[in-house]
């Protein structure tokens, strides 16, 4: 199995960052909601 497409600068540019991006964003959504509901009920 070859994983040298994996090192290449356009891979990264166009998969790997924008999945980061939009797992950080998931997360940062997630906690944001967490934090509203738990704000809301007084705990």
């Amino acid at each position: 199995m070859d994983l040298s497409f994996v090192q290449d600068p356009q891979f990264f540019s166009l998969v790997v960052l924008p999945l980061l991006i939009f797992t950080a964003r998931v997360a940062d959504v997630t906690f944001g909601t967490l934090r509203i509901i738990f704000v809301s009920r007084g705990g």
